[in-house]
């Protein structure tokens, strides 16, 4: 952090930058302790605290960067898989940016790196803001922290349940009254969802029965339905922000089983147009669709299904 500032000094820039100081083992029982605590419910407790206040009092940011044990000798950061999940856009501008200044053997494209549960998790998760953790992985395979192989069973499966997540939408929307301050939630939810990539905005990933367009990439990652997806409309973009929210990264079974009571209970389907309230449906019947056809596919990771009129090509 010093080395930064003495470089920020040296060569200031017209952008605001807050430094933040996190450690995941904060309050986090060792790997090793025999204990039945030791778990990923007792790590990270300082990001999650700060991400919660944060989004509280309107603290907004454009991006976060986590670095993470930068400075060892040998250190070469391929892209963190959670960053990619979550945040991949910067992930791209930051290898990209490397590359161009002559640091490509430090941030080598196209090559990935594992799932590591740290701080950027709660950041993006409860703060809303896209954060990335640029991590070391050595010459002889990944740097080792204790707290690493802990938390990756975490990451994959997450640890809030579908109607977990759902209440946490339903606490949200129950601080405004008014519709317009809803619907500029709603907003404001949709311009913090990354962005697509360009190469998923295809003809066969646009739904079907959306006035606006609606993109969606769905791909089985690690036995979970792995949702992604864009729209042309603010309103419409913020909806599908709450559907990926609620329903990616849970198994087909969950999402199939899966009971969406948070639409009534927000008062969204109530709140829209007729042309919108079908494309809230046909967004929902085509997650169920690609749930049920990656239940039938299998575990195994396998590019999406596509589906022209319900029915699978």
């Amino acid at each position: 952090m010093m080395e930064l500032c003495r470089l920020l000094q040296q060569k200031p820039i017209k952008a605001g930058i807050d430094f933040v100081c996190f450690d995941a083992e904060d309050m986090g029982t060792p790997q090793w302790a025999e204990t039945e605590e030791s778990d990923s419910h007792t790590w990270c407790l300082g990001s999650k605290f700060w991400a919660e206040k944060a989004r509280e009092d309107g603290y907004r940011a454009r991006y976060g960067v986590l670095l993470d044990m930068v400075g060892g000798r040998g250190s070469v950061f391929p892209a963190e898989k959670v960053s990619l999940e979550l945040a991949q856009p910067i992930v791209s501008l930051i290898w990209r940016l490397g590359n161009q200044i002559g640091y490509g053997h430090y941030f080598p494209l196209n090559k990935e790196g594992g799932y590591l549960m740290d701080d950027h998790v709660n950041v993006n998760r409860y703060a809303r803001i896209p954060c990335i953790d640029i991590v070391p992985y050595f010459t002889d395979g990944p740097s080792r922290s204790c707290r690493a192989d802990a938390y990756t069973t975490y990451l994959q499966r997450r640890t809030m349940t579908i109607n977990e997540i759902q209440d946490e939408i339903i606490e949200e929307f129950a601080d405004f009254d008014d519709w317009m301050d809803r619907y500029q939630l709603l907003i404001d939810l949709g311009s913090e969802q990354p962005p697509l990539d360009n190469k998923y905005k295809t003809e066969q990933n646009l739904i079907d029965g959306c006035q606006s367009r609606v993109w969606l990439q769905a791909d089985m990652q690690d036995g979970l339905v792995h949702f992604q997806a864009e729209s042309d409309a603010l309103i419409v973009k913020g909806i599908v922000a709450l559907l990926i929210r609620v329903l990616s990264d849970h198994t087909p079974q969950e999402i199939l089983d899966a009971d969406l009571y948070f639409i009534e209970k927000i008062g969204l389907r109530e709140h829209l147009s007729p042309t919108r309230s079908n494309g809230l449906l046909a967004m929902l019947k085509q997650m169920k669709l690609y749930a049920l056809a990656f239940k039938a596919i299998g575990p195994s990771p396998q590019p999406s299904p596509k589906w022209e009129g319900g029915v699978e090509s």
